[in-house]
């Protein structure tokens, strides 16, 4: 196998993390996880990765056929799976949703204090919109000081990394 180093990879230095120190094995094949080089740490990570993948799919597909063999207890949300290897619990769940238009008819019944105390009201970025909203300097004076307001509301806290195959 070739060994290449990326552009945007860190120079080698002795790991100084949780597996600092411990060797890591796959517990499916009983491999030891190297962390010795980027080539290395990547086949392991694309290795779990589909491992990952395949015992994902197959486990959905089992957890059907327990919910084809598994009945709604009346009155309850859980039910109980057992086999010789144990007792699972199966839990039935809904989800809700509600019609905006009639959510507000109810607010305006009870009152916004009410409503809040049974309704939470979340506000979500559009991130490309508003991308494009924070980074364009509007004429409109009103728009202008709703895009700096924005920029003063957000509060940016550095997320965990993702990592994905690519290519």
């Amino acid at each position: 196998m070739e060994t290449t180093t990326p552009v945007h990879a860190k120079p080698a230095v002795p790991m100084q993390s949780q597996t600092a120190g411990r060797e890591l094995y796959n517990p499916l094949t009983g491999e030891v996880i190297e962390f010795s080089s980027p080539d290395s740490l990547v086949e392991n990570w694309l290795a779990l990765s589909d491992q990952i993948k395949k015992l994902s799919s197959l486990k959905r597909e089992v957890e059907s056929g327990i919910l084809m063999l598994t009945d709604q207890p009346e009155n309850s949300k859980t039910a109980r799976f057992a086999g010789m290897a144990g007792t699972l619990k199966v839990q039935f769940k809904d989800t809700i949703s509600y019609d905006q238009e009639m959510l507000r008819e109810v607010k305006e019944l009870i009152g916004s204090r009410k409503f809040g105390e049974v309704f939470k009201t979340e506000y979500k970025a559009l991130a490309r919109q508003l991308g494009k909203f924070l980074g364009t300097t509007h004429t409109d004076p009103t728009m202008e000081a709703a895009r700096l307001l924005v920029k003063d509301a957000q509060a940016v806290k550095p997320a965990k990394p993702s990592i994905s195959r690519d290519s």
